[in-house]
Order: C-alpha cells, then structure tokens, then sequence
C-alpha cells in the first residue's frame, strides 16, 4: 500500500513543493519510494529520509527498531 508522505521534505527548497508529492509504500519485504526527476531533487530528499531509513528497514523486517 502506497501513501504519501505527510511532510514534503522539498517545503523548504521550492515555493511550488505541494506540487511534488512523494509517496513510498511496501510490497512484501521491499520499500518503495518514489523520488522526484532531477538530481538535485533526489539528494534533498534522500537526506531528509534517510535518518528513518533504518527504522523503516526494521520494522518491515520484523524486528522491534527500539530493542538496540
């Protein structure tokens, strides 16, 4: 199930952010991101997602992400 994010990381780099809406989801045991089309785009969004990436790996593995 695919849903988007609720906070635009790209709010702070566009005035027109509402207009990129980016939405990840899992299927089976992989997470799906959807990232926007120039390079730029892409780096500012992996850094603002990539502080959770291993909480969300986690928790689609299984494991409790707060039990170390």
């Amino acid at each position: 199930m695919a849903a988007p994010l609720t906070t635009s990381p790209k709010r702070g780099y566009t005035p027109n952010w509402m207009l990129a809406r980016p939405v990840a989801g899992v299927r089976g045991a992989t997470l799906i991101v959807n990232f926007p089309g120039s390079p730029r785009a892409i780096e500012q969004v992996a850094q603002e997602l990539a502080p959770g990436l291993a909480h969300a790996l986690a928790l689609i593995a299984g494991r409790d992400p707060h039990s170390g």
